[in-house]
């Protein structure tokens, strides 16, 4: 690697960590109340999204955006809904019938049971992604695992939606070359839509 590419990673690594650090403190002080009602504002738009008939969701910690609501009238609407569960290195999602399916797991994170099925993705699943930072060109910055990146580069074609708060979302950096970036982003403010595959199935 030559000298002037070497500087630019590492200007580029320190950036997103200073804004993993500066975005995850803001939503460390994020109030209970204000958490459960712009999550729920959110949820209300992604119960829009009905040409989906399955969605891949996940267990929210340390003040992230609350998808139970969501999960919940989903399961009551005859969708499928499926959550991460860690094995290793390796994120797959299990199917579920309800949140009593879950149990406390990797990193305290609720997780299905053992009992849960795996689930396959398919053209009608709709994978919402947690992160701590994401610009509005669909890069996502999360905590550093890289188990989403891992998992989307198994499953190219999936779709995929940002979810987090509107102060979540920062100007451009320039992404990693394992990164991958999001075909939308729904927060409580504005949805924002960085091709059409998402556009094109509401």
């Amino acid at each position: 690697m030559k000298t002037e590419q070497l500087k630019t990673l590492v200007k580029n690594m320190k950036k997103k960590e200073s804004l993993r650090n500066i975005i995850k403190q803001q939503r460390d002080k994020l109030s209970k109340e204000l958490v459960k009602k712009d999550s729920k504002l959110i949820c209300d738009k992604l119960l829009e999204l009905k040409k989906y008939d399955s969605f891949l969701v996940y267990s929210a910690i340390n003040n992230e955006v609350d998808l139970v609501y969501f999960a919940n009238e989903a399961v009551l609407a005859g969708k499928k809904i499926a959550y991460p569960r860690v094995n290793g290195s390796q994120m797959d999602f299990y199917l579920i019938n309800s949140l009593a399916d879950l149990s406390e797991g990797y990193f305290h994170i609720k997780e299905p049971t053992e009992s849960c099925p795996v689930f396959y993705p398919n053209r009608n699943t709709l994978c919402l992604v947690p992160g701590l930072v994401f610009s509005e060109q669909g890069d996502r910055i999360g905590y550093g695992k890289g188990f989403y990146d891992k998992y989307f580069n198994r499953y190219s074609d999936i779709a995929k939606i940002g979810v987090a708060f509107d102060f979540q979302i920062c100007p451009k950096w320039e992404p990693g070359s394992f990164d991958v970036s999001m075909d939308a982003l729904i927060t409580e403010k504005r949805e924002v839509f960085i091709n059409d595959k998402i556009r094109r199935n509401m």
